[in-house]
């Protein structure tokens, strides 16, 4: 998912198409009218890159249910433009479901957030427990920073059939990952795996 930031998306793309993982297919989903970022890409003229560029800014929650249906692969990785993967993400979320048949897959993984002048923090500050209920974990801690705030969407990877049948809600101005991951963990059929390993990096910039 991309608009109007050409040389952060760049990065982005980059670090997919870095993946150690075999056959990999990235698809950029540009949300609206954004010449430079088409044009930035092309120009990386890679045959696993797929371009879709929208005629209109949908959100980010539409633009990406249509990168969900353009893609051809059973299992998809979602990354925001501003974000990158660790070069083993893919290839050690996978290897958590090589056995799995399930319909509704979801695997997730902790993150390093980057600020500036900062030392990156590990998120989230824990995992779910054994049993616990997604929003006690997500907006209920026992601590008092109120949230433990749970999984970020550049951290998911699932089936195509779960993101197809629990789509993104469309209008969201923000916490769509949230939204969206109440929803997915409330299936009653996700086969879920929540890896303690940060697998990537979310930039944290409070000036952008």
């Amino acid at each position: 998912l991309a608009r109007m930031r050409a040389e952060l998306v760049l990065r982005a793309v980059r670090s997919a198409l870095g993946q150690t993982y075999p056959n990999v297919e990235v698809v950029v989903v540009v949300d609206g009218p954004d010449a430079t970022t088409v044009e930035t890409l092309e120009g990386l003229a890679e045959s696993r890159l797929r371009v879709i560029a929208l005629t209109e800014n949908v959100g980010g929650s539409k633009a990406r249910n249509i990168g969900v249906r353009g893609a051809r692969g059973r299992w998809i990785g979602l990354l925001d433009d501003d974000d990158e993967w660790l070069p083993e993400k893919l290839a050690k979320q996978m290897a958590m479901m090589v056995n799995t048949v399930a319909r509704h897959c979801l695997v997730t993984c902790r993150r390093l957030e980057r600020q500036p002048g900062h030392p990156d923090v590990l998120a989230p500050r824990r995992l779910p427990r054994e049993g616990e209920d997604v929003s006690e974990y997500m907006f209920y801690s026992e601590d008092s920073n109120k949230h433990t705030s749970g999984p970020q969407t550049s951290g998911y990877l699932g089936t195509k059939e779960l993101f197809l049948d629990v789509p993104f809600s469309e209008g969201l101005k923000c916490h769509q990952d949230w939204d969206w991951y109440l929803r997915a963990m409330r299936n009653g059929s996700t086969v879920a795996v929540a890896m303690n390993e940060p697998l990537y990096i979310m930039y944290v910039e409070p000036a952008r």
